[in-house]
């Protein structure tokens, strides 16, 4: 991917999103990169992470996916107390190397990527685990994820109903008109979580993640036949909401494992399986109407890699971008 003259792109946020990458080419992307993934053809250590203050955090997440031709590393970084700030929760670059040369090639800003990814890998979860007629989503934690992951549910499913929760009614109330006229669906913001999970087909929890979990969702709530995505660590998640769900799944069993060591998910059920074997069809997705099944994902390089190396490409072949001396 690196030009002859050994230059390299930079695409800011800005250029990121004019690519023009759509939701079901990233959900494309990510089946293709779960099934090389389920084959042992992805190398992607679990996240390495430093944790400057509370429950913030910048992670190193390097990942090589050769059947993609994708190679590179994201620096991500989540301090939920950018939003006090009026400054956005999550930032952080992405390096695309070359797999030949080991050159990089592109520095990206990393901010649409991971709000598109993350989406896209619960709505792959989704078209597995959630019944076929799910219409009704609830959204608790209205920031970038709620909003990228409705784009991504409505991508894949009729989508004619929405409630949406978040703590801030400011937040949520913006977020219910925004996205009811992004989507041509309904939405309805309000004050209890309860409305958000209770009788909804998908659920998704998209707050902040913490070690020690907040656990806004309690027993009783969720619905015969619902399918959950956490991307927040199960933060959002008591331990008895956990324990009705018939089977927890995962991006991937060995990074979970290591985040379980250092102290998250205190508890979240040991996963059935990971993503991957479930795209694969080594394991077993939905079997029934009336299973609870919960999909906890946390975000895998790979993810980040196989969508930023199809920026890229797709940013040279339209001129966007501003090439750098290396």
């Amino acid at each position: 991917m690196s030009p002859p003259d050994g230059r390299l792109l930079y695409l800011s946020g800005q250029d990121v999103e004019a690519a023009g990458v759509s939701e079901s080419e990233i959900t494309s992307e990510l089946a293709a990169m779960f099934a090389e993934k389920a084959a042992g053809r992805v190398e992607a250590p679990p996240k390495l992470g430093i944790h400057p203050k509370g429950d913030s955090f910048l992670h190193a997440m390097p990942a090589h996916v050769p059947g993609r031709g994708a190679t590179g590393m994201k620096w991500i970084g989540a301090f939920p107390g950018n939003r006090d700030r009026g400054a956005p929760q999550i930032s952080g670059v992405i390096v695309v190397n070359d797999p030949e040369t080991g050159r990089p090639s592109a520095v990206l800003d990393a901010r649409w990527v991971t709000a598109k990814r993350t989406a896209a890998a619960s709505a792959l979860a989704a078209k597995s685990l959630a019944r076929p007629g799910s219409s009704t989503v609830g959204i608790l934690g209205c920031g970038a994820q709620g909003r990228s992951h409705l784009d991504a549910l409505c991508a894949e499913f009729r989508v004619e109903r929405v409630v949406a929760f978040d703590p801030s009614a400011e937040v949520r109330t913006h977020y219910a008109g925004e996205m009811q006229e992004r989507t041509g669906v309904r939405v309805l913001a309000t004050a209890s979580p309860r409305d958000a999970v209770e009788g909804c087909d998908i659920i998704v929890t998209a707050g902040p993640i913490a070690r020690v979990p907040y656990a806004t969702v309690q027993p009783g709530w969720l619905s015969e036949g619902a399918f959950a995505a956490s991307i927040d660590y199960a933060s959002a998640w008591s331990a008895g909401a956990l324990a009705e769900f018939d089977r927890i799944y995962v991006d991937d069993v060995p990074q979970q494992e290591a985040h379980r060591a250092e102290g998250y998910f205190p508890d979240l059920p040991a996963p059935f399986a990971d993503l991957g074997e479930v795209v694969a069809g080594k394991k077993q997705g939905r079997t029934t109407p009336q299973e609870r099944l919960m999909a906890c994902l946390l975000g895998l390089a790979a993810e980040d890699i196989v969508v930023a190396r199809l920026v890229v490409e797709r940013a040279i072949a339209r001129g966007i971008g501003t090439w750098l001396p290396l």
